[in-house]
């Protein structure tokens, strides 16, 4: 296979749960969060119309060290200790996932266990995957 990169980050989504409070439950800090009910700011700290619907926080878990599957692997066995807090946002309406950035130069693959989707699924945890062309 080709050449590729990749950059995860741990994202919950919640309807109102504190930001703060997501920090404290995981032992992380995002490098990027929000609150519902915030007024809306562009990236820069310019004010946009209307407020945050969804409480965001995303934080990165790791920028490809090993390979794929390892990484994801690491991820969740230190996530592990914090199940009943992911399953609290699950059925508080919220959700959590790994969100991928895959930069391929050329044709590129992975391949991830059986065992690794089922333990992403016991700690409820999406997959999202955002692929990008290097030039």
């Amino acid at each position: 296979m080709g050449e590729s990169r990749y950059r995860v980050s741990l994202r919950v989504f919640h309807p109102s749960l504190d930001p703060r409070e997501i920090s404290m439950a995981l032992g992380m800090e995002p490098q990027f969060s929000w609150r519902a009910g915030e007024p809306r700011m562009a990236p820069k700290g310019r004010p946009l119309k209307g407020i945050r619907n969804e409480t965001y926080w995303c934080a990165a878990v790791f920028d490809g060290t090993a390979t794929f599957a390892a990484d994801i692997d690491g991820a969740l066995q230190r996530l592990a200790a914090h199940k009943a807090f992911l399953r609290r946002v699950r059925a508080e309406g919220g959700r959590v996932e790994f969100f991928v950035g895959w930069y391929v130069h050329s044709r590129a693959g992975e391949t991830v266990s059986h065992s690794t989707l089922a333990e992403m699924a016991n700690l409820g945890i999406d997959l999202a995957f955002d692929t990008y062309s290097d030039p």
